[in-house]
Protein backbone atom coordinates (compact mmCIF):
# COMPACT_ATOMS: atom_id res chain seq x y z
CA UNK A 1 0.00 0.00 0.00
CA UNK A 2 1.31 3.31 -0.56
CA UNK A 3 1.32 6.50 1.54
CA UNK A 4 -2.54 7.88 0.76
CA UNK A 5 -3.73 4.01 0.96
CA UNK A 6 -2.61 3.79 4.76
CA UNK A 7 -4.02 7.63 5.53
CA UNK A 8 -7.25 6.73 3.98
CA UNK A 9 -7.76 3.11 6.01
CA UNK A 10 -6.25 5.86 9.65
CA UNK A 11 -8.87 7.89 9.05
CA UNK A 12 -11.77 5.30 8.66
CA UNK A 13 -9.66 3.21 11.52
CA UNK A 14 -10.16 6.70 13.74
CA UNK A 15 -13.44 7.56 12.80
CA UNK A 16 -14.66 3.89 13.64
CA UNK A 17 -12.72 4.52 17.35
CA UNK A 18 -14.13 7.26 17.99
CA UNK A 19 -17.88 5.98 17.50
CA UNK A 20 -17.29 2.80 19.79
CA UNK A 21 -15.56 4.90 22.37
CA UNK A 22 -19.10 7.19 22.41
CA UNK A 23 -21.37 4.04 22.15
CA UNK A 24 -19.67 2.80 25.18
CA UNK A 25 -20.24 5.99 27.15
CA UNK A 26 -23.80 5.90 25.75
CA UNK A 27 -24.06 2.19 27.09
CA UNK A 28 -22.42 2.52 30.56
CA UNK A 29 -25.40 5.66 30.92
CA UNK A 30 -27.97 3.01 30.03
CA UNK A 31 -26.64 0.84 33.14
CA UNK A 32 -27.56 3.29 35.68
CA UNK A 33 -31.02 3.16 35.10
CA UNK A 34 -31.66 -0.04 33.29
CA UNK A 35 -33.19 -3.32 34.05
CA UNK A 36 -31.27 -6.77 35.74
CA UNK A 37 -32.37 -8.07 32.44
CA UNK A 38 -31.20 -5.29 30.08
CA UNK A 39 -28.03 -5.07 32.40
CA UNK A 40 -26.32 -8.60 31.12
CA UNK A 41 -27.27 -7.68 27.40
CA UNK A 42 -25.40 -4.18 28.12
CA UNK A 43 -22.49 -5.77 30.01
CA UNK A 44 -21.88 -8.41 26.72
CA UNK A 45 -22.27 -5.45 24.57
CA UNK A 46 -19.54 -3.42 26.53
CA UNK A 47 -17.32 -6.62 26.87
CA UNK A 48 -17.65 -6.72 22.77
CA UNK A 49 -17.00 -2.82 22.33
CA UNK A 50 -13.53 -3.06 24.62
CA UNK A 51 -12.43 -5.65 22.37
CA UNK A 52 -13.18 -3.68 19.11
CA UNK A 53 -11.79 -0.53 20.69
CA UNK A 54 -8.67 -2.60 22.00
CA UNK A 55 -8.48 -3.90 17.97
CA UNK A 56 -9.16 -0.43 16.38
CA UNK A 57 -6.40 0.89 19.05
CA UNK A 58 -4.02 -1.74 17.62
CA UNK A 59 -5.15 -0.42 13.75
CA UNK A 60 -4.43 2.98 14.39
CA UNK A 61 -0.82 2.49 16.04
CA UNK A 62 0.50 -0.14 13.23
CA UNK A 63 -0.62 2.58 10.33
CA UNK A 64 0.96 5.37 11.84
CA UNK A 65 3.85 3.49 12.64
CA UNK A 66 3.46 2.44 8.59
CA UNK A 67 2.95 6.25 7.45
CA UNK A 68 6.37 6.96 9.66
CA UNK A 69 8.24 4.20 7.90
CA UNK A 70 7.49 5.21 4.64
CA UNK A 71 8.31 8.83 4.97
CA UNK A 72 11.25 8.17 6.81
CA UNK A 73 11.90 6.03 3.32
CA UNK A 74 10.82 8.59 1.10
CA UNK A 75 13.67 11.09 3.27
CA UNK A 76 16.33 8.31 3.24
CA UNK A 77 15.76 8.33 -0.83
CA UNK A 78 15.95 11.90 -0.98
CA UNK A 79 19.44 11.49 0.62
CA UNK A 80 20.75 9.58 -2.28
CA UNK A 81 23.76 10.54 -3.77
CA UNK A 82 23.38 10.80 -7.74
CA UNK A 83 26.36 7.65 -8.17
CA UNK A 84 23.48 5.18 -7.15
CA UNK A 85 20.68 6.69 -9.20
CA UNK A 86 22.90 6.09 -11.82
CA UNK A 87 23.71 2.45 -10.34
CA UNK A 88 19.56 1.84 -10.17
CA UNK A 89 19.31 3.21 -13.51
CA UNK A 90 21.90 0.25 -14.88
CA UNK A 91 20.07 -2.02 -13.08
CA UNK A 92 16.56 -1.32 -14.26
CA UNK A 93 18.38 -1.29 -17.90
CA UNK A 94 19.88 -4.64 -17.59
CA UNK A 95 16.84 -6.64 -15.49
CA UNK A 96 14.05 -5.17 -18.10
CA UNK A 97 16.41 -6.39 -20.56
CA UNK A 98 16.40 -9.80 -19.41
CA UNK A 99 13.12 -10.29 -18.52
CA UNK A 100 11.24 -8.29 -21.50
CA UNK A 101 13.01 -11.08 -23.66
CA UNK A 102 12.25 -13.68 -21.50
CA UNK A 103 8.78 -12.88 -21.36
CA UNK A 104 8.63 -13.12 -25.18
CA UNK A 105 10.66 -16.14 -25.56
CA UNK A 106 8.21 -17.84 -23.27
CA UNK A 107 4.95 -15.98 -24.93
CA UNK A 108 6.17 -17.45 -28.26
CA UNK A 109 6.95 -20.97 -26.51
CA UNK A 110 2.96 -20.51 -25.61
CA UNK A 111 1.89 -19.83 -29.13
CA UNK A 112 3.24 -22.59 -30.31
CA UNK A 113 2.88 -25.40 -27.92
CA UNK A 114 -0.25 -27.51 -25.98
CA UNK A 115 -0.28 -26.74 -22.55
CA UNK A 116 0.79 -30.15 -21.89
CA UNK A 117 4.30 -29.70 -24.32
CA UNK A 118 4.85 -26.16 -22.95
CA UNK A 119 5.13 -27.89 -19.45
CA UNK A 120 7.20 -30.67 -20.41
CA UNK A 121 9.76 -28.43 -21.26
CA UNK A 122 9.11 -25.08 -18.81
CA UNK A 123 8.58 -25.03 -15.06
CA UNK A 124 5.60 -23.65 -13.12
CA UNK A 125 7.46 -20.46 -13.02
CA UNK A 126 7.75 -20.22 -16.10
CA UNK A 127 4.02 -20.74 -17.46
CA UNK A 128 3.30 -18.53 -15.01
CA UNK A 129 5.74 -15.72 -15.86
CA UNK A 130 4.91 -16.34 -19.49
CA UNK A 131 1.60 -14.39 -18.50
CA UNK A 132 2.99 -11.10 -16.80
CA UNK A 133 2.96 -7.99 -19.32
CA UNK A 134 5.86 -5.80 -20.08
CA UNK A 135 4.00 -3.26 -18.02
CA UNK A 136 4.24 -4.94 -14.37
CA UNK A 137 7.20 -6.18 -15.12
CA UNK A 138 9.38 -2.81 -15.70
CA UNK A 139 7.27 -1.25 -12.54
CA UNK A 140 8.71 -4.23 -10.33
CA UNK A 141 11.69 -3.87 -11.89
CA UNK A 142 11.87 -0.09 -10.75
CA UNK A 143 10.39 -0.74 -7.54
CA UNK A 144 13.73 -3.61 -7.08
CA UNK A 145 16.22 -1.36 -8.23
CA UNK A 146 14.96 1.42 -5.83
CA UNK A 147 14.81 -0.83 -2.96
CA UNK A 148 18.02 -2.34 -3.62
CA UNK A 149 20.17 1.16 -3.74
CA UNK A 150 17.91 2.37 -0.85
CA UNK A 151 19.29 -1.15 1.28
CA UNK A 152 22.88 0.03 -0.11
CA UNK A 153 22.74 3.49 1.21
CA UNK A 154 21.49 2.06 4.51
CA UNK A 155 23.85 -0.16 5.17
CA UNK A 156 27.20 2.41 4.07
CA UNK A 157 25.51 4.56 6.39
CA UNK A 158 25.34 2.42 9.38
CA UNK A 159 29.24 1.71 9.02
CA UNK A 160 30.34 5.67 8.16
CA UNK A 161 27.58 7.45 9.85
CA UNK A 162 26.39 10.95 7.77
CA UNK A 163 28.05 10.34 4.62
CA UNK A 164 30.58 13.12 3.88
CA UNK A 165 32.07 11.69 0.54
CA UNK A 166 31.06 9.66 -2.25
CA UNK A 167 34.08 10.45 -4.46
CA UNK A 168 36.04 7.59 -4.08
CA UNK A 169 33.13 5.09 -5.17
CA UNK A 170 32.69 4.03 -9.13
CA UNK A 171 30.15 2.32 -11.55
CA UNK A 172 30.82 -0.11 -13.98
CA UNK A 173 27.65 -1.33 -15.38
CA UNK A 174 25.33 -2.64 -12.44
CA UNK A 175 28.38 -2.94 -10.29
CA UNK A 176 29.28 -0.85 -7.43
CA UNK A 177 33.02 -0.58 -5.89
CA UNK A 178 35.05 2.00 -3.96
CA UNK A 179 35.37 3.68 -0.44
CA UNK A 180 32.90 5.70 1.07
CA UNK A 181 34.13 8.70 4.17
CA UNK A 182 31.85 9.52 6.42
CA UNK A 183 31.54 11.56 10.00
CA UNK A 184 32.08 7.65 11.76
CA UNK A 185 34.05 5.83 9.86
CA UNK A 186 35.00 5.09 6.69
CA UNK A 187 33.42 1.84 4.67
CA UNK A 188 34.71 -0.37 1.77
CA UNK A 189 32.51 -1.20 -0.77
CA UNK A 190 32.24 -3.92 -3.44
CA UNK A 191 30.09 -5.70 -6.08
CA UNK A 192 29.92 -9.26 -7.02
CA UNK A 193 28.04 -9.90 -10.21
CA UNK A 194 26.92 -12.90 -11.41
CA UNK A 195 25.00 -13.41 -14.88
CA UNK A 196 25.13 -15.00 -17.75
CA UNK A 197 24.95 -18.78 -19.14
CA UNK A 198 22.55 -21.07 -16.92
CA UNK A 199 21.88 -17.93 -14.46
CA UNK A 200 18.39 -16.72 -14.33
CA UNK A 201 18.91 -12.79 -14.35
CA UNK A 202 21.91 -10.48 -13.41
CA UNK A 203 22.05 -11.24 -9.33
CA UNK A 204 24.74 -8.45 -7.70
CA UNK A 205 25.67 -9.27 -3.87
CA UNK A 206 26.96 -5.77 -2.84
CA UNK A 207 29.81 -6.29 0.31
CA UNK A 208 30.11 -3.33 2.94
CA UNK A 209 32.93 -3.50 4.84
CA UNK A 210 34.56 -1.33 8.09
CA UNK A 211 37.89 0.35 6.98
Amino acid sequence: MNQLEIEAKLEKAKTSLQKKRLLIEKKKGLLLSCSDYEKDGLRYDLRRLDREVTSLEGSVERYNKQIGNLKETEAHRRELPEILNVLAAELREQWNEFDLGRLEKLKAARASMTYKEFRGKYTAVDYSFSQETEERIIKRNERAAADFVLNLFLRVRHITGEVQDWKGISVSGPALNGLVVGRSGRANVKTIVAGGYNIQRLHLRVLVKTV
